[in-house]
C-alpha cells in the first residue's frame, strides 16, 4: 500500500476543526498549515474522507505548496514542483484547474487558472475540458500562500444537496459542523437549536449521530471515474451499511416562523434523516421547560444580533428570555455554543445569568467572519476544576 499526501481544505479558520474530525472520525493524523491541513493516507482513506466528512471544502492529492511574492515566483515554484511530480498513476486525457483566491493580489484567478493549464498541457499532452473533465485540479491561493493538487474529490465538498429550502440569515454546512466540533459535541448529547432558520445545524448533527455519510445521495466523485484505475464502490457500500435507519431524536430543532419549520422539516427529509430530529414552532420564550428540564447537553445555533432591521431591545428581550430558559433546561455541565458577528452585548448580558465565556475562535464564511462563543455557567467550571477560584 502506497501513502499520498493530501491536503484538506476548508472555510478560514477552522482548520482545527477539520484536523480534530480526521482525527476523531477517521483515525487519521494531520498537520494544520494557513489555510489548509495536511495528512499521509493511502486512497482508500481519502475515499472515505471524501464520502463522510462534514467539515471539508476539497481534498486535494499534493503537488506543490509554499510561498511567494509575485505572480511568477508562484509558478515558478508550481512548474518546478510539477517537473518533479509523476502523474504515471492516473489516467486521463481531459483535465479542468480550479483557483480560489483569498486576499489582495495584482493577478485574478482565470490568470492562475490559464497559466497552470498551460503547464499540464505541456506536461500530459492532455486537453482542457471545464464542462466534463477527466481529472480536475486545484489551487487555493490565500494572501502570499498557496496549495495546488490533484482534486481527489473533483467538487466543493462544502455544498449541501439537501438545503434546497433555504434562509438568506443561514451558514453553511461546513460552518454549522464546525461549530459542533467547537463545542465537543458527541453522538450521546442532546441538542438544542432554539434558532434553527433552515435546520443546518440539526441536520449536520443528525448526520454525524446517524452515521449516514454525507454524500449518501451524490456519489458523483472525480475518484470515481477510474483514473486511478481502481474500483472504490465497495469502500461507500460499508460507510453506507454502517448508518443507523431509526432512533428516538435526541436533536431538537426549534425556530418561531412557520416558514423556517416548514424548511428544516423539508431539508431534513431531502437528507434522509428526519427521523432523528424533533421540529418544533416556537418563541424562545415559550420553549418547553418540563420537556427538556434539565436534559439538555448542547445549545448550539446561529443567534439572532442587532442589526438595522433588529433593534438592541429586541435583542436584549430574546436574550434575556434564552438565558432565563437556558438555565432551567440545561443540565449541569450543559454549554451554550453560538456564532456571532459581534458577540459583545450577549457577553456582557450572560454574566448577570450566571454563564461566562469559557472559549472564542474567529471562523470565516466567504468574506464575511464570525465569532464561535462558548458559555458555561461559572458554577460547573468551579465544579470542573476545583482548583480554581
Amino acid at each position: 500500500m502506497v501513502n499520498y499526501e493530501f491536503c484538506i481544505t476548508q472555510e478560514r479558520g477552522c482548520e482545527e476543526f477539520s484536523s480534530k474530525e480526521l482525527s476523531a472520525r477517521f483515525s487519521t493524523k494531520s498537520k494544520i498549515e494557513k489555510g489548509f491541513v495536511t495528512f499521509k493516507a493511502e486512497l482508500e482513506k481519502a475515499v472515505e474522507i471524501c464520502y463522510s466528512a462534514q467539515s471539508i471544502k476539497r481534498v486535494l492529492l499534493k503537488i506543490s505548496s509554499g510561498s511567494f511574492e509575485e505572480f511568477e515566483t508562484l509558478l515558478e515554484k508550481v512548474f518546478s514542483d510539477l517537473e518533479n511530480f509523476s502523474l504515471d498513476f492516473i489516467k486521463f486525457s481531459s483535465f479542468r484547474v480550479e483557483c480560489e483566491r483569498i486576499g489582495e493580489h495584482e493577478f485574478n484567478s482565470v490568470n492562475v487558472e490559464q497559466e497552470l493549464s498551460r503547464l499540464l498541457k505541456d506536461k500530459t499532452n492532455a486537453e482542457v475540458n471545464l464542462a466534463n473533465p477527466d481529472a480536475s485540479f486545484f489551487i487555493q491561493v490565500l494572501d502570499e500562500s498557496f496549495i495546488f493538487g490533484i482534486d481527489f474529490g473533483g467538487r466543493d465538498l462544502s455544498k449541501r444537496q439537501y438545503l434546497l429550502f433555504n434562509n438568506p440569515n443561514n451558514i453553511k454546512g461546513t460552518l454549522a459542523f464546525d461549530l459542533l466540533l467547537f463545542a465537543d459535541y458527541t453522538k450521546k448529547d442532546v441538542l438544542l437549536d432554539p434558532f434553527s432558520l433552515a435546520g443546518t445545524i440539526c441536520i449536520e448533527a443528525a448526520n454525524f449521530t446517524s452515521s449516514l455519510p454525507l454524500n449518501y445521495y451524490t456519489k458523483n466523485f472525480a475518484f470515481s471515474k477510474d483514473i486511478f484505475e481502481k474500483d472504490f464502490s465497495d469502500i461507500l457500500k460499508k460507510l453506507d451499511s454502517k448508518a443507523i435507519t431509526t432512533s428516538s431524536p435526541t436533536i431538537f430543532s426549534s425556530d418561531s416562523s412557520f416558514n423556517n419549520t416548514s424548511a428544516q422539516k423539508k431539508n431534513a427529509k431531502i437528507g434522509g434523516v428526519e427521523k432523528f430530529i424533533s421540529f418544533s414552532r416556537k418563541n424562545v420564550e415559550d420553549l418547553d421547560l418540563k420537556f427538556f428540564e434539565k436534559d439538555v447537553d448542547l445549545i448550539a445555533s446561529k443567534i439572532i444580533e442587532p442589526s438595522k432591521s433588529v433593534p438592541d431591545h429586541v435583542c436584549k428581550s430574546v436574550y434575556t428570555h434564552l438565558l432565563r430558559n437556558t438555565d432551567e433546561i440545561l443540565n449541569k455541565k450543559g454549554r451554550m455554543a453560538f456564532i456571532f458577528r459581534n458577540p459583545d452585548f450577549f457577553v456582557e448580558l450572560s454574566e448577570g445569568f450566571g454563564f461566562s465565556l469559557t472559549k472564542k475562535s474567529e471562523v470565516w464564511q466567504g468574506k464575511q467572519n464570525f465569532y464561535f462563543c462558548l458559555f458555561e455557567r461559572k458554577q460547573a467550571k468551579k465544579l470542573n476544576n476545583p482548583s480554581k477560584k
